[in-house]
């Protein structure tokens, strides 16, 4: 999403591409789950397969930064390389940012001081926006992060992988149904996604290492199942939206399978592709550079359209998710691609 060099890496810029417009899917089929009456609907369903099938979509982005940033020979100081990310995510992050916390004022419901400096302090000034604060102190890390990648061995690498995945996923157990809480600041917020941006790189630097697509794509389809029809039996057997959507986090077991699955498959396919020249080749790489736009945009699209009588309940059919979907992403697309035009605002978005 954050915009990093992918020439020569074809499949990560189609990879990123899709995870945008999982992102919007994720997002839409979201208020429908929250907010649904009826948890037997068609509706209902079709929204939580939605949801299900793209909650690989921020691991994904974290391993294309992985396997992109962390690559040892790329030769830069510490500082060359903060003041280059800097540019690329301080401005989108600080205009956002003040956006979505003035928005509410524009709308007639002014959030309070108090409330703007605990949305800050918890990297939330509107609720996607927290994967930019996410990635900026990630990106702190990186430098040092490539001196161990370098240093230390592929067995060693995979092993901390693994810890790191596991010591995460079993703190998000104990939050959830432990009851043990703890605190989020924009400081904390990268930790449970070392293991994600480590294992991009890994995963790119094993190309000679093969995966039948087929077997990939079976994998992937057991994990969006398994998350659907077990978040359907979590929901129905606790009462509560919150533990009973466990396996949408991005640390469950079912969401680190299908992530890493489809990193493969679009590293598989990716290998034998179509050439750049082709239609679909051509679409991703003019959507590529939009992605970062879209992702922040496509909430104040989704508001607006809401405010205008299309958002989620609108559409009348339990097709409305995908519609909406492609509607948002859409729309957000092509308002990106303006605002990528207009001076100034071009570093907003890009």
């Amino acid at each position: 999403m954050t915009q990093t060099n992918s020439k020569g890496l074809p499949w990560l810029t189609d990879l990123r591409v899709w995870a945008s417009f999982g992102i919007v899917v994720l997002h839409v089929s979201a208020i429908v789950i929250a907010f649904s009456p009826n948890r037997e609907s068609l509706n209902w369903w079709v929204a939580n397969v939605a949801d299900s099938s793209v909650r690989w979509c921020v691991p994904a982005f974290v391993m294309i930064s992985g396997a992109l940033l962390l690559d040892p020979s790329r030769a830069e100081s510490p500082w060359h390389f903060y003041r280059r990310r800097a540019v690329r995510i301080l401005i989108p992050t600080a205009f956002w940012s003040a956006f979505y916390l003035i928005l509410p004022a524009l709308l007639g419901d002014p959030l309070g001081w108090r409330d703007v400096i605990h949305r800050l302090l918890i990297g939330m000034p509107q609720y996607h926006l927290w994967y930019l604060y996410m990635i900026t102190v990630l990106y702190l890390f990186t430098p040092f992060l490539r001196v161990y990648v370098a240093a230390a061995s592929r067995r060693n690498q995979w092993a901390l992988i693994a810890i790191l995945m596991t010591a995460a996923g079993c703190q998000v157990i104990l939050e959830t149904f432990g009851g043990y809480s703890s605190s989020r600041t924009v400081f904390t917020l990268f930790i449970p996604f070392l293991g994600y941006y480590l294992c991009g790189f890994q995963l790119r630097r094993t190309e000679s290492v093969r995966f039948s697509v087929v077997s990939l794509a079976v994998a992937i389809i057991a994990a969006v199942s398994v998350t659907a029809i077990g978040t359907k039996a979590l929901v129905a057997r606790l009462g509560n939206l919150s533990a009973g959507l466990y396996l949408y986090e991005p640390l469950s077991p079912t969401v680190i399978a299908m992530s890493i699955a489809i990193f493969l498959l679009f590293r598989e396919v990716g290998r034998d592709r179509a050439p750049r020249g082709s239609f679909w080749a051509g679409l991703s790489d003019q959507l590529s550079p939009l992605t970062l736009g879209i992702y922040v945009v496509h909430p104040f699209v989704i508001l607006l359209l809401t405010k205008l009588g299309w958002g989620v309940g609108a559409w009348g059919s339990a097709l409305e998710v995908p519609l909406l979907s492609a509607v948002v992403f859409g729309l957000s697309a092509a308002m990106v691609a303006v605002l990528i035009r207009v001076p100034i605002l071009d570093r907003t978005v890009g």
